[in-house]
């Protein structure tokens, strides 16, 4: 009984572990998304800044996922938004290595 005390302990204290880093490293980007909203990109209208935001928080993940294809003016693409964000969560990660 005391040994799967023990092993659901170290489970769950790695789990959130993770998850914390996970957590900073969405913050990492985000702080710096923020940012590009309001400094570089906040005289455009919120509509056509998606293109100058993702660009201004990444330019390695922007070309990877957008440049072949920028997004229009208040076009919303889901699929393309995950990919970007994975990328920027591998960037984070690499960043830290």
């Amino acid at each position: 009984l005391l040994l799967c005390l023990v092993v659901v302990y170290f489970v769950a204290t790695s789990a959130r572990s993770h998850g914390n880093s996970a957590v900073r490293r969405d913050r990492a980007w985000k702080a710096k998304k923020a940012e590009c909203e309001d400094k570089q990109c906040g005289h455009l209208i919120i509509e056509e800044s998606y293109n100058c935001v993702n660009q201004c928080t990444s330019s390695f993940c922007y070309d990877e996922i957008y440049a072949n294809d920028p997004l229009e003016d208040g076009e919303l693409d889901y699929d393309r938004e995950r990919e970007f964000i994975t990328c920027l969560r591998k960037e984070q990660m690499n960043a830290r290595s």
